[in-house]
């Protein structure tokens, strides 16, 4: 996973903990992909170009409330630059899978970024609120990301 620096990205670190234990362990369900994957994959593909662009906005602009409280800004551009300083811009993500863990729906993808030669994989995690599907975690997962 994302290897945070000492003292940094606190906050960010507690909700992906809570999120990692939440869907630890949980047995998943069958979904129907075609339709995961038409709010899944725009929303994906807006989260890592915002990456690439430093704009907090467009990063939570599909964040369920506990998200949003967890990442803020200050530690979303600690996130984005050193995200960037490891493994450059993200450049194209490609489907996996997904699954049905209790109330959440979980996408992995495949995705290259421009200084990482492997595959970083990353784990969108959606759940519904007010019948719109949003992000409640997020990972990402690389060897370039492992580094310190």
């Amino acid at each position: 996973m994302y290897t945070l620096k000492k003292g940094k990205l606190c906050l960010a670190v507690l909700a992906l903990l809570f999120w990692a234990a939440a869907l630890a362990g949980c047995g998943s369900e069958p979904v129907d992909e075609e339709k995961v994957r038409r709010y899944a994959d725009p929303i994906t593909e807006n989260v890592l170009t915002a990456v690439n662009e430093g704009s907090y906005e467009k990063f939570s602009r599909d964040f369920d409330r506990q998200m949003k409280s967890s990442l803020p800004e200050q530690t979303f551009r600690e996130f984005s630059a050193d995200t960037r300083a490891k493994i450059g811009n993200y450049s194209a993500k490609e489907f996996l899978k997904a699954e049905r863990q209790k109330q959440y729906t979980v996408v992995y993808y495949r995705a290259q970024f421009t200084r990482e030669k492997e595959d970083v994989i990353i784990k969108a995690v959606f759940s519904e609120t007010g019948g719109r599907e949003l992000l409640s975690g997020f990972f990402m997962d690389s060897n370039g990301l492992r580094k310190k």
